[in-house]
């Protein structure tokens, strides 16, 4: 309560059932973790069963990668309600959902960052940062208990060839076929748009790989931006009239009108 909480899952739906341990008693719709966010504004307990109610918030990024929550509302009408969620947790004996509300929620960013798709791990790398480390002292030991490191998207692997640059005779690759990506509901029910600027591998070929996102918009916006962006076709770059691999950023802008 008074906090705010994400679902480890992503679901979409606004009515939830979890067992004992967590797991989701059907299969739910999933989404960005960026319209996940939860705040608890009710907690019953109804015989064996854990009973929380609240509303969905989504997540806005500033150009320099601070989140905001902002409550989605289930319209775009002026003074539509907000989303409300229903979640229902069943217990085990003695009423203990410790180990299913940790399975269901996470308390911060950081924490649901190594279940982000690799695409967002530059930018979680970046601006989700975890609590700092934590000392702990045990029969005179002094031992540090360290962050989790965050492999940024985009590193090539040992047998793969790094990109060229653009530029010192490096031309630029083209686009020669785009897609437009989606809008998602919350943020046309916010009214919300921005722009992502994804980086990207453009091959000799023309086809882009290794997309990451560098500047984040939020409300599942990113996501499209990524779905886009790996459909989209390129004249390759060009060193000495043959074609190159290069790597290179690209914005791309949602606007609502």
């Amino acid at each position: 309560m008074s906090k705010p909480l994400y679902l480890r899952g992503f679901w979409t739906d606004d009515k939830l059932q979890f067992d004992a341990d967590g797991h989701p008693k059907k299969t739910y719709q999933t989404g960005s973790f960026a319209v996940s966010g939860f705040d608890a504004e009710k907690v019953s307990l109804a015989g064996n069963k854990l009973k929380i109610d609240g509303e969905r918030f989504g997540l806005e990024f500033t150009p320099e990668g601070e989140a905001q929550r902002y409550p989605i509302p289930e319209s775009s009408k002026r003074d539509a309600p907000k989303e409300q969620v229903h979640i229902e947790i069943e217990g085990v004996k003695g009423g203990e959902f410790g180990r299913a509300l940790d399975a269901i929620f996470a308390n911060d960013l950081a924490e649901l960052t190594p279940s982000l798709p690799p695409y967002w791990q530059r930018f979680a790398a970046s601006h989700f940062r975890p609590p700092p480390a934590v000392v702990i002292v045990q029969h005179d030991l002094v031992k540090m208990k360290p962050n989790v490191a965050v492999q940024p998207m985009g590193a090539p692997r040992d047998s793969e060839s790094r990109p060229m640059h653009v530029g010192a005779g490096v031309t630029p690759p083209k686009v020669v076929y785009s897609v437009n990506p989606d809008f998602t509901t919350a943020a046309r029910h916010l009214k919300m748009g921005g722009m992502t600027e994804v980086y990207l591998w453009v091959g000799a070929d023309g086809t882009p790989s290794h997309l990451a996102i560098v500047r984040a918009v939020g409300l599942g916006l990113d996501e499209e931006a990524i779905a886009a962006v790996s459909k989209y076709k390129f004249a390759p770059a060009m060193l000495n009239g043959k074609p190159v691999k290069v790597d290179i950023n690209m914005d791309v802008t949602f606007q609502i009108f």
